[in-house]
């Protein structure tokens, strides 16, 4: 069956953290593509100052950055804070 684009389904993000897509670097990955695409800002120059960081970079970055800054469980409390309305995520 073939259906057109309109009749996809536009609802959150799904992804079972026991799978495939619970990987680590396949949530970054995702975070960086849903940064860019949802075109996520920048912190000002005042909230770079205070982290530490003095050169330029994408929010996506920033939020990789901030994702591999720990352990599992820290990687997955920043995708949730970035992306919590967008993307459901399962354990």
């Amino acid at each position: 069956m073939i259906l057109s684009r309109d009749e996809m389904p536009r609802g959150p993000i799904e992804i079972d953290l026991s799978g495939p897509q619970g990987n680590v670097y396949y949530l970054i990955n995702l975070a960086r593509e849903l940064a860019k695409r949802l075109k996520i800002e920048v912190p000002g120059a005042d909230v770079m100052e205070q982290l530490g960081i003095t050169e330029t970079r994408d929010a996506g970055t920033l939020i990789q950055e901030q994702m591999m800054s720990g352990d599992y469980e820290n990687a997955l409390r920043v995708f949730d804070r970035y992306f919590g309305e967008h993307v459901i995520l399962y354990r």
